[in-house]
């Protein structure tokens, strides 16, 4: 099954931070990582849908899906978190 994949925009300035979105339809998984040691802040991704934590480490707050973007409330260290996109 052809999909797509995307570098979506991160809300925030930290260079060890990643965002990558692979879509299939109307649904797609967003995948972020902390590549640092040190914690991040709160950070915001640009894209769409109504979000839904699958599998995270180190998620320092909550994961909160609004028009346009997905907010994240931090990682830790080298954290990490998959969140199903529903483009429904």
């Amino acid at each position: 099954m052809a999909g797509r994949s995307d570098l979506p925009t991160i809300d925030d300035s930290d260079p060890a931070l990643l965002a990558m979105t692979r879509s299939v339809r109307d649904q797609a998984v967003l995948f972020v990582a902390n590549y640092s040691a040190r914690a991040t802040g709160p950070f915001s991704v640009s894209t769409l849908g109504k979000a839904q934590l699958l599998e995270g480490e180190g998620l320092t707050g909550d994961v909160v899906s609004h028009s346009g973007a997905v907010d994240f409330g931090g990682l830790t260290g080298y954290g990490y978190a998959f969140v199903l996109m529903d483009k429904r």
